[in-house]
């Protein structure tokens, strides 16, 4: 459990091929719908995923929705901030170098406030872009 200073704390866990995921309510119909019925299926590595495949030390957002009773009371950027702070921890032995997401439209903004950047401009008229942040900048 993470305490955070608006009234709650974030219990953060290992999706599992048993976990139990209750449904979700974001502004983003897809984002619940990916959260409820498909998360499940990137953890069967056998499954081809040509987002799974990479060349940098990175660990990759897949999705990320706030619930809509908590929009606008920084849940997003607490989230990133957690995230951020389990690969700088001097326990966590992956090697990350680099955040990423495949960011929505929409979300683009929300990411370039908390520092990522946007990957490589040729993607710019697609509805998702490559969106990194470099754990060495903190």
């Amino acid at each position: 459990m993470i305490p955070v200073s608006i009234g709650f704390e974030i219990n953060a866990q290992r999706l599992e091929i048993n976990s139990f995921i209750k449904p979700f309510q974001s502004e983003d119909e897809d984002l619940n719908n990916f959260l409820l019925f498909d998360a499940k299926n990137y953890l069967n590595e056998k499954v081809p995923n040509r987002k799974r495949k990479g060349v940098y030390p990175a660990v990759k957002i897949g999705r990320l929705a706030v619930s809509k009773k908590y929009i606008g009371r920084g849940m997003g950027k607490l989230i990133l901030r957690y995230i951020e702070d389990m690969f700088l921890s001097n326990d966590q032995k992956t090697g990350c170098r680099f955040i990423t997401v495949d960011a929505y439209r929409v979300a683009a903004n929300f990411y370039l406030r908390n520092g990522y950047k946007f990957f490589i401009e040729k993607d710019n008229d697609k509805d998702t872009r490559i969106m990194y942040f470099d754990l060495k900048s903190i």
